[in-house]
């Protein structure tokens, strides 16, 4: 399995201005240190989800930087989709997110490797 060196994330929370969001950028411990990060309003396409990701700095290393192969950011891309309408479908689910989610070579798919899962006491029964 070849998987990119910098993990991505993907995380989605109910924000009190905006409403539902999505974010998505650099995973793992690399978020803290580079805050290289595309937050979207839900619900979102594919193609937002590409050109928001395009926006980062992230995106150089998803093309096939230093003779790395190329990352499969179309399935990142759909699974952001899948993420953010998962997330609008339930309302007791206050901030859900996946980090890291490796991206795997073009066409290879990702892997979810860990997630938390943050519910609302008022809206669970």
């Amino acid at each position: 399995m070849v998987v990119h060196a910098v993990a991505e994330r993907l995380s989605c929370l109910r924000n009190a201005d905006f409403g539902p969001v999505i974010s998505i950028g650099t995973g793992g411990v690399a978020i803290e240190l580079y805050r290289d990060v595309a937050y979207l309003a839900l619900p979102v396409s594919e193609q937002q989800v590409l050109a928001a990701m395009r926006k980062l700095k992230l995106w150089t290393l998803f093309q096939g930087f230093r003779g790395k192969p190329a990352a499969d950011v179309e399935a990142l891309a759909r699974a952001a989709m899948r993420f953010g309408d998962m997330f609008l479908a339930s309302p007791q689910v206050r901030e859900f997110e996946v980090n890291p989610v490796m991206v795997k070579k073009k066409s290879d798919g990702l892997a979810a490797v860990d997630a938390l899962v943050t519910v609302d006491p008022d809206t669970s029964h």
